[in-house]
């Protein structure tokens, strides 16, 4: 069963991309990409028992003005690496 529903979510999921700010290494950019927003992300992803902890402890240091999060949502334009 478990081994099933990861293989699953690599299905659905793209690689993901951390990276630091040159020039302060408290800041960083994450970038998710999924196959599609309906199942991949808002099904499987958000409701998984993982981004909920996470989501969780990321609230709380939100809230402890310990993190500050802006996001954005985008297409994938199908350009690629460019």
């Amino acid at each position: 069963r478990d081994a099933d529903l990861v293989r699953q979510r690599l299905r659905l999921a793209a690689p993901h991309v951390l990276d630091l700010a040159d020039n302060d290494p408290t800041k960083v950019v994450f970038i998710e990409r999924y196959t599609d927003k309906d199942t991949a992300y808002l099904e499987v992803h958000k409701q998984s028992a993982a981004f909920l902890t996470f989501r969780h402890k990321l609230r709380e240091m939100q809230e402890d003005g310990l993190v500050t999060i802006t996001g954005q949502s985008y297409l994938t334009s199908g350009l690629g690496f460019v």
